[in-house]
């Protein structure tokens, strides 16, 4: 009824937008990127008659988005804390995700690539992915870079709704040198709230800057070993526009973490810092599929896992790469 009615109003925008969301829910990707098009000429249209409103500067991006979004088939990302001074162990790098829940390492590292299966796979609006990734620490020996215990993980994702950030992971997991980890399967949770919208850590096209904040949740079991492993980390942060695509992000959080193997134990810490976060990428009817984020972060532990007293006031270097 909609392809009848946009045949009878063609430059109606509320009737094409509406058509872009229900390709959308329907994963029919040439047809919402289609439609996402016209409203994004549209709106092009009208500034060249007066200039964009801050809203119509928000729903062109919206749409923007929505284009490099559904278009979007594979994700590479890749993820590093490295401690920088001899000795740091920190128990944020206690990765729910890694081979040895509990343990504290100096650095960490991760590289991952997603393949997108489709939405409405089993549920109308969920996501299914599959993924790869390879992932490694620095051991007990205090090297700077994160080389040592090698693992490869590769799982199935699946995001089961279409508004929330939940997602449900099973991972087989080999340790790559044959010597140390053992393999496992890995069962995960993970979710992410109140960093919607506005608070969300997403470009924002309008204003000279952005208030930001998330609070994650993350558990996993280990079949074989029976282990329990979870994290707990709520931050807040400050997006300052330095240059178009381009912030400076003081931030601070706090994080809890803990596992149970025979015996339950946990570690808190805190740590504030400052990224520098820049996308990369855009065309004129996709926004940045990309970002890349270099930080320095101080952490001090409350309590910690595998860490001595003099350990607990410790820097890192942190990057994350999005692509």
């Amino acid at each position: 009824m909609l392809e009848q009615a946009h045949k009878g109003l063609p430059d109606d925008p509320a009737l094409i937008r509406q058509l872009a969301y229900v390709n959308q829910r329907l994963d029919d990707m040439p047809a919402t990127q289609h439609y996402a098009r016209l409203v994004i000429d549209d709106i092009d249209n009208q500034a060249l008659i007066n200039p964009l409103t801050p809203e119509q500067n928000q729903q062109r991006f919206n749409f923007r988005r929505l284009h490099e979004e559904v278009g979007r088939r594979w994700t590479f990302s890749f993820d590093s804390s490295i401690g920088l001074r001899s000795g740091a162990m920190s128990t944020a790098n206690n990765n729910v995700g890694g081979a040895a829940p509990g343990k504290s390492y100096r650095s960490y590292g991760q590289l991952e690539a997603e393949y997108r299966i489709g939405r409405n796979m089993l549920l109308e609006g969920d996501l299914l992915s599959v993924y790869s990734r390879v992932f490694a620490d620095t051991g007990e020996n205090g090297v700077m870079m994160p080389v040592k215990n090698p693992m490869s993980g590769t799982g199935l994702r699946w995001k089961p709704l279409r508004d929330q950030i939940f997602f449900l992971a099973v991972e087989q997991q080999l340790p790559l040198n044959g010597q140390n980890g053992a393999s496992d399967t890995m069962l995960r949770a993970s979710a992410s709230f109140f960093n919607g919208g506005k608070y969300s850590d997403e470009w924002h096209p309008n204003g000279s800057g952005w208030f930001a904040q998330n609070l994650y949740l993350d558990a996993a079991q280990y079949i074989r070993q029976d282990i329990q492993a979870w994290t707990a980390d709520y931050r807040v942060s400050w997006h300052q526009k330095v240059a178009n695509g381009q912030t400076i992000e003081p931030y601070a959080h706090v994080q809890d973490n803990g596992y149970r193997d025979k015996g339950t134990q946990g570690a808190q810490l805190g740590g504030v810092g400052v990224r520098w976060n820049f996308w990369t990428g855009e065309t004129h009817y996709d926004a940045w599929p990309h970002k890349v984020s270099l930080g320095v972060e101080y952490q001090h532990t409350f309590k910690a896992i595998n860490q001595r007293n003099g350990e607990r006031n410790n820097a890192f270097l942190t990057i994350g790469v999005h692509w």
